[in-house]
């Protein structure tokens, strides 16, 4: 299935927002490449603020792959207002509000975000705890 020359990316009720197949397709990775590269900057600039970590065994170095990937949790959500919208424009098949799979992804990465902030939290205070009072 092609997508035809105008697609609809209002799918409730009345699919009858239409715009260009090339307008779409833009709208579709134009997000997807500014949160890539937004996120190897993130990575960049805090891998270059690690260079003055004490050491290699540093909260900061386990930080680092979080904070580059945290932008992953948008990106997927606009993969799946993608994949739903090209489903339908190519093949007529309606997957069903986006609402309910973009909470659940919010809603796990948040779980997830949170139990590692946590545990990098109490290896901190840990690590606090353990320096010699002057």
């Amino acid at each position: 299935g092609l997508l035809p020359a105008q697609v609809a990316y209002r799918l409730q009720d009345d699919p009858g927002a239409l715009v260009g197949r090339g307008v779409l397709v833009a709208w579709l990775i134009i997000p997807q490449a500014l949160f890539t590269l937004g996120s190897f900057g993130l990575v960049k600039l805090v891998l270059m603020a690690a260079q003055y970590a004490p050491d290699d065994n540093s909260l900061i170095m386990k930080i680092v792959p979080l904070v580059g990937n945290m932008t992953t949790i948008v990106q997927l959500v606009i993969l799946l207002a993608a994949t739903q919208i090209l489903l339908y424009n190519a093949y007529e098949i309606s997957t069903g509000p986006l609402w309910a799979p973009a909470v659940a992804v919010l809603a796990l990465g948040a779980i997830y975000l949170a139990t590692r902030f946590a545990g990098y939290y109490r290896q901190a205070r840990r690590q606090q705890k353990e320096l010699p009072t002057e």
